[in-house]
C-alpha cells in the first residue's frame, strides 16, 4: 500500500500553482522536498531496512505524533 500513498502525496505536491510548484523542478528537487518536509523517521533512528527513510505523510512531525499517540492502543 505504500505506492498509492506516495503517489497520492506526490500528485498533490505537483498540483499546478500549488504551494510547492515553484520548488519542484525535477526528480532531485522532489526527493529533497519529500525528505525535508514530509518524511517522519520511525523505528530505528535513521535509514534502516525495516522502515527505509521513515513514514511519508503530509503531517508535520508534531501533528503525526499527536495523531499516532491518540490511537486506542497507545492509551492502554
Amino acid at each position: 500500500m505504500a505506492t498509492p500513498h506516495v503517489c497520492g502525496l506526490v500528485t498533490a505536491l505537483l498540483t499546478k500553482d500549488g504551494p510547492y510548484s515553484d520548488l519542484i523542478k525535477d526528480d532531485e528537487s522532489l526527493r529533497k522536498l519529500l525528505n525535508e518536509k514530509f518524511v517522519v523517521d520511525i523505528g530505528v533512528t535513521g535509514p534502516d531496512n525495516a522502515t527505509g527513510l521513515g513514514f511519508l505523510t503530509y503531517l508535520n512531525e508534531k501533528e503525526y505524533e499527536t495523531v499516532w499517540n491518540a490511537t486506542p492502543d497507545s492509551e492502554k
